[in-house]
């Protein structure tokens, strides 16, 4: 499989990690999945808190087949408060405890969403808490994870941090494909590190996963960590991420086209459609019926799209204005009352 460099860490790590998801069952059941991904050269584990102490007795004689990425979560909320060096530096011992090892390769401040966040991990001495750890050896690389781009720039604009954990996949798109977001160019120029997660939209993602993961993996991010639950999906991960190995640049790269993987019907998004009498936004209904029609998902989500998607085809008067300015010919008001299955729970 593939490897890549993660940022300047300098760390080799595999295309396709192996995500928290299906590591919070019980320890006979992460045994044989841990094992079967070190065999497979997916090693790199990436865990919440309460799965350590588990992961740290199946690591036991084997913890340097390993690269390791644990987080603590660090909020304003006095709820929820791990925002001074000591409880930083505690939460760091527990991990190691847990883990049964001397040093981890990344530990991250996890979900910070915005600016505030940021501001109250540095002001509080979290942040200065784990550059000690790091001084002292127990923690070899700090990294950060958020939804939000533009928190996480101002994030990272510091370097204080060595890679990003976000989510990125088939519904998802705004970190990679967005100018106004721009984060995978901004990770590019500063040498970080990008980790993705959700990478099949949270299970939502039922069919043709090989193309939803050779989507990801041809942006210009280090890996993905699909949650596996068990030995025979991740060996279906594995799997992909060889086929996308064996693949030459110029494949990968037809990989970030839509319409080289969905293929028709498809709305190439020119907007001739626009403006439709009925205020319906039909590129963007379009786009969400083909997407979800490809890879089997059963709903989108509003809240990770830009502005307000409205799916009303009973608004349609039969005007034609759409079809006879599409270049494309496509059917274009069977397909938006297609759409319309898709966004009842949206």
């Amino acid at each position: 499989m593939l490897r890549r460099r993660l940022g300047r860490t300098d760390l080799e790590v595999p295309i396709i990690g192996l995500g928290g998801v299906g590591l919070g069952q019980p320890l006979e059941a992460i045994t044989p999945l841990i094992n079967r991904a070190r065999e497979r050269g997916a090693n790199f584990l990436h865990m919440y808190e309460s799965q350590e102490e588990n992961i740290g007795h199946v690591l036991a004689g084997q913890r340097q087949e390993f690269i390791l990425s644990a987080h603590v979560d660090v909020s304003a909320d006095p709820k929820m408060k791990m925002g001074t060096a000591d409880e930083i530096m505690g939460r760091i011992e527990t991990c190691l405890r847990n883990l049964q090892t001397d040093s981890i390769e990344l530990f991250q401040f996890h979900a910070v969403m915005d600016s505030d966040a940021m501001d109250f991990i540095r002001a509080g001495g979290a942040l200065e808490g784990i550059k000690k750890a790091k001084e002292q050896g127990k923690v070899q690389h700090i990294g950060i994870t958020g939804h939000n781009s533009p928190a996480l720039v101002y994030a990272l604009k510091e370097d204080d941090f060595d890679t990003v954990m976000v989510p990125f996949n088939v519904m998802r798109r705004d970190f990679g494909e967005d100018p106004s977001y721009g984060l995978f160019s901004f990770t590019r120029r500063k040498d970080i590190g990008v980790i993705i997660m959700k990478p099949i939209a949270s299970g939502r993602v039922t069919q043709n996963l090989s193309a939803a993961l050779k989507f990801i993996l041809s942006h210009d991010v280090t890996l993905t960590i699909p949650g596996a639950g068990t030995t025979e999906q991740l060996d279906a991960n594995v799997d992909i991420a060889e086929e996308f190995t064996a693949m030459s640049e110029e494949e990968r790269k037809a990989y970030t086209e839509e319409l080289f993987f969905l293929g028709e019907p498809y709305c190439r998004q020119c907007q001739y459609c626009l403006p439709c009498p009925g205020e319906m936004d039909i590129p963007a209904i379009l786009k969400m019926g083909r997407t979800c029609d490809f890879f089997g998902l059963k709903e989108w989500i509003r809240a990770q799209e830009v502005g307000t998607l409205e799916v009303h085809p009973e608004r349609c008067d039969g005007c034609n204005f759409c079809e006879s300015r599409c270049p494309y010919d496509l059917p274009v008001r069977q397909m938006v009352r297609d759409a319309q299955q898709y966004s009842q729970q949206a």
